[in-house]
């Protein structure tokens, strides 16, 4: 099974997110700051959840991080947009994390748990 097949539709849609805010800003990479971008879109997680409660949304974020990356000019890309090796850091840590929980999947559940 490929690894992103271990994904929940929230979390895949927050990567396919991540990629839209990576092409929004002409950037041949995906990187932390566009998956941050992409949790938070996805909006109905718990992650989204957690940052709105830190009010944390969409546009402060895009507030923060656009004038820290700028736009590239548009670059032909032969392998596609790729992502950098911190967020395959971020995306091994959760498969960990889901599996010390015992999850099969990775995901971003708007379900309530303990934190503890």
């Amino acid at each position: 099974m490929h690894p992103f097949g271990r994904f929940s539709d929230g979390a895949k849609e927050a990567l396919t997110l991540a990629q839209e805010e990576a092409e929004r800003a002409r950037h041949t990479y995906i990187g932390t700051e566009h998956l941050l971008l992409g949790v938070v879109r996805v909006g109905d997680g718990r992650a989204a959840t957690v940052l709105n409660g830190m009010c944390v949304d969409i546009d402060r974020v895009r507030r923060m991080i656009d004038p820290l990356l700028g736009r590239n000019a548009p670059q032909k890309r032969e392998q596609g947009i790729i992502p950098t090796s911190r967020v395959k850091v971020v995306v091994e840590l959760s498969f960990e994390e889901a599996r010390r929980r015992g999850d099969g999947e990775v995901g971003t559940p708007s379900t309530s748990c303990s934190v503890g």
